[in-house]
């Protein structure tokens, strides 16, 4: 029984120095550094998203050439189908999720992302719940700490005055946390440029059978 004491005794020692060390003596919890690991994974991720980046300009540049009516006051917008949650292990009978994606023009050249997601209760009965999620980079920037969320939420928790929070890549202290921050950006990215793609592909499979059907109406082979 005392081996057992003292085995617990220092596993919760240990573990509660830890703990404790994250806290400064002002107050506020540091941001740790980044493991050789996660710098790699975060270099990665950097590659995508210039990757992203680059594929995004030629992209837009043809929605500019050829849908200049998707732009409107230098700004690009998609809305993504809206789709139905449900989710009746919480108490509410289902949600109604939709999606944005906006690009801000500079002259012709991009200048932010902003991707957001808004999911809200849609059954009177229940009291109304928002949740709206934006992440949102400076697209010129080749810093990931750029890179933005900012998550608002009705109803306020209990004494809560403030519903929008705003998180920066690097005000967040934990790593990992970080990292997910940065790959859900990224991700959000590559999902835009490939519908993009998708749209040019569809526009040439169009045209190439306008001439198809042309040219088999006056008989040619």
């Amino acid at each position: 029984m005392n081996k057992l004491f003292l085995v617990f005794c220092v596993v919760t020692t240990s573990v509660f120095a830890d703990y404790v060390s994250t806290v400064s003596s002002d107050g506020e919890v540091p941001i740790q550094s980044l493991s050789p690991n996660q710098e790699k994974l975060a270099e990665n991720l950097k590659k995508d998203i210039q990757y992203f980046h680059e594929r995004l300009v030629g992209l837009m540049n043809y929605v500019r050439k050829h849908k200049t009516f998707l732009i409107k006051s230098n700004v690009f917008e998609k809305r993504d189908i809206a789709y139905i949650e449900h989710k009746t292990l919480e108490g509410r009978s289902a949600y109604v999720v939709n999606g944005e994606t906006f690009i801000t023009f500079n002259g012709d050249k991009i200048e932010s992302l902003r991707f957001s997601t808004r999911k809200g209760t849609i059954d009177a009965r229940y009291y109304p719940e928002i949740y709206i999620r934006e992440i949102e980079n400076q697209f010129q920037s080749d810093n990931l700490n750029s890179i933005k969320l900012r998550v608002f939420h009705y109803p306020l928790a209990y004494k809560e005055t403030n519903p929008v929070e705003v998180y920066n890549v690097e005000n967040v202290s934990e790593p990992t946390e970080r990292l997910k921050l940065v790959t859900y950006y990224k991700e959000n990215l590559r999902k835009l440029v490939r519908e993009l793609e998708n749209m040019v592909e569809h526009d040439r499979n169009r045209k190439n059978l306008a001439v198809w059907k042309a040219l088999k109406e006056v008989g040619a082979n």
